[in-house]
């Protein structure tokens, strides 16, 4: 037991309780209106990434309709702004951002979770069947017609 009564394992490498930021990241993700709200790890830097999420969730909040269907996830500063390739929802967001961008990288990304990717992409007509494997095909019926009323 640490000094203050919690147990080490539950704190970050800078003393950071694992409880406290969970809380602050339940506050985060209900004043911003998004599904979810993880940290990488624990840290003062962390700590004050979700401070600046709470103290600007009104402005985050706005970016878009559809924060409500992504999970965030702050992640260490030397990262960029990236939507999740594997998870579409996800969006990694570097600890030392500014709101201004992460307003805009919101507003440019974001989209609905309804959005049905396959149907947009079976909407597209398909193409026109190649003409000569229609007609190698009626040619092919029309020979061996011929050869078999030049052999019967």
């Amino acid at each position: 037991m640490g000094s203050s009564g919690i147990n080490a394992e539950y704190m970050g490498s800078s003393g950071i309780n694992a409880e406290y930021m969970g809380s602050l990241a339940l506050v985060a993700m209900g004043r911003i209106g998004c599904h979810n709200l993880t940290v990488a790890h624990l840290s003062d830097s962390t700590k004050a990434a979700v401070w600046r999420l709470i103290q600007n969730a009104d402005r985050i909040r706005a970016a878009s309709p559809y924060l409500k269907d992504y999970q965030l996830v702050l992640v260490d500063s030397y990262l960029e702004f990236t939507v999740d390739t594997h998870s579409r929802h996800t969006i990694w967001i570097p600890e030392d951002f500014e709101v201004d961008g992460l307003v805009a990288y919101l507003e440019a990304k974001c989209i609905s979770a309804t959005v049905d990717l396959q149907g947009l992409l079976t909407a597209v007509e398909p193409p026109e069947p190649e003409p000569r494997r229609y007609l190698r095909a009626e040619e092919g019926k029309a020979r061996a017609g011929c050869l078999a009323t030049m052999f019967s």
